[in-house]
């Protein structure tokens, strides 16, 4: 198995290959506080810098919550990304994270484009919470 494998099949939700060419997307991630209820959205785009839109949302929560493990298990995380698939990689850091697909949102056998990035700061969120060494993930989760 592995780090990318193990996140590709536990992020459940259909495969479809579509790209319209266009590298900009925009994906919403909603964080749900488990122990209040709230939920909190954090809107994500391939403009933003932090990769492919998904990406950037994800980053935007981590940052919220200051990077940290424990405050990060007390979410459940959804995202919304129906303009396109979620990109193999992202598809595959979704589902190593627990992150949930809404209705909508399809996952790709491809990596779409060359936007995508995973950003130090979340590469190394993916390191600590999945207990593996950076070279792992930059060898299984890198184009």
């Amino acid at each position: 198995m592995g780090i990318f494998k193990d996140g590709w099949d536990a992020f459940v939700t259909p495969v479809r290959e579509f790209n319209d060419g266009d590298q900009s997307c925009e994906a919403e991630l909603q964080a749900t506080n488990n122990a209040t209820g709230h939920t909190i959205t954090y809107y994500g785009s391939t403009q933003n810098l932090h990769g492919h839109a998904e990406i950037d949302a994800l980053y935007q929560f981590l940052k919220s919550i200051g990077w940290n493990v424990a405050n990060f298990n007390g979410y459940t995380l959804t995202i919304h990304c129906t303009a396109k698939p979620c990109c193999k990689y992202c598809a595959s850091v979704m589902g190593n994270l627990g992150i949930f697909a809404t209705g909508g949102t399809f996952k790709s056998t491809k990596s779409m484009g060359i936007s995508y990035a995973l950003p130090y700061e979340v590469r190394n969120f993916l390191r600590n919470i999945l207990v593996v060494t950076n070279e792992t993930i930059l060898s299984e989760l890198s184009q």
